[in-house]
Order: C-alpha cells, then sequence, then structure tokens
C-alpha cells in the first residue's frame, strides 16, 4: 500500500471518528475535545498540521498541532459538509480548559456541530450563523459566492453554543473575559 492510500485510510478513519464524537454529543464540539477523544488527531511534536480558512484578506487560522490524517479528517469532513462549523468567541475554549490561540490575530475559533444543526448551506461549508451574523451576510450585495449559499432549517439539538456564536449580543460580557483572560 503506497503512502498515499495510507493517509487516505488513516484520515477517513478520524474523520469518521470526529463526526460520531459530534453527533454522538447532539451539540457543539470543541477542537480541544475533538483532540480528547479521537486517536490519531493531534500530536505533541513536530512536524506538526494546521487547517486554515483561506480568506481575500489573508489566512484565518483554526487549528494546529494536527497530524497529517487529522488535518486531511478535519478538512474533509467540513468541505465535504458532515459536520457544520460555528464562529464562536474563544470562551468555550477557555471552558474547556485550555487558553489554546489567544495570541494569534488570526485565530477564528469554531465548534463543530451536527450537520443537521446548520442553518445556513454555503459555498463551502454548513455553518450555524448567529442571527446577526446571518442578516449581515444575506444584506450583502449579491456575488457569486452568496448566489451559492442556502438558507436552512435547523433541527433542535441536546446543546447550543449560541451564546458564544460570532455576532451574538449576548457574548458581549464573554468577549471581556476573554480578553481580561488573555492580558
Amino acid at each position: 500500500m503506497n503512502v498515499n492510500m495510507q493517509l487516505e485510510k488513516r484520515s477517513s478513519k478520524i474523520a469518521e471518528a470526529v463526526v460520531d464524537v459530534v453527533n454522538d454529543a447532539d451539540g457543539p464540539v470543541t477542537l480541544l475535545q475533538v483532540e480528547r477523544e479521537v486517536p490519531g488527531f493531534a500530536m505533541d511534536g513536530l512536524p506538526a498540521w494546521y487547517f486554515a480558512f483561506h480568506r481575500a484578506g489573508g489566512d484565518g487560522f483554526v487549528w494546529g498541532g494536527m497530524t497529517e490524517a487529522g488535518e486531511a479528517a478535519l478538512r474533509k469532513i467540513i468541505y465535504g459538509r458532515e459536520v457544520a462549523i460555528q464562529f464562536v468567541t474563544p470562551l468555550p475554549y477557555l471552558l474547556d480548559g485550555g487558553a489554546c490561540y489567544l495570541d494569534r490575530d488570526d485565530w477564528l475559533p469554531i465548534m463543530l456541530l451536527p450537520a443537521r444543526a446548520a442553518n445556513i448551506d454555503g459555498p463551502k461549508f454548513l455553518a450555524r450563523l448567529s442571527p446577526q451574523c446571518l442578516e449581515d451576510t444575506l444584506a450583502r450585495p449579491p456575488s457569486d459566492k452568496r448566489a451559492k449559499s442556502r438558507l436552512l432549517t435547523p433541527r433542535p439539538l441536546r446543546f447550543a453554543a449560541d451564546y458564544f456564536s460570532v455576532g451574538d449580543p449576548r457574548n458581549r460580557f464573554s468577549a471581556l473575559l476573554v480578553r481580561a483572560a488573555a492580558a
């Protein structure tokens, strides 16, 4: 078996395990939790892999310290729409036991949710946006990307992270806590 086939096999196994963790939680899962619960996802040494969203203004760093198969699995489940993502404040990561990447200006903290929790099917992935972010997204002038997006009706979850969602007015207090913790 060649190296690419071995990587594909390992990443498929990790991807399946991550989706199982997310679906079993029936709510949002931090990437810290994924690290703890999915063997082969993360690594302590080098070389380590990272995942980022490529944007016009520069890459948005999402997570690092992964194995090559872990990064491939994360990419596979996000872009394959097997899970939904939710952009959140750093507070869920602080509550989950790690300061993570508070020192990085380009960090985009996300949580993974079951695909059925998404409220928008974007051009690249499923997402659960706060009502304000969803409204802002739909209010933008039409573009090719927005034309490829469609609204979804999210199904209920056992737990939700909407209070931590970027753009949710209820999380202003949590943003102050995060700034204080980073200082």
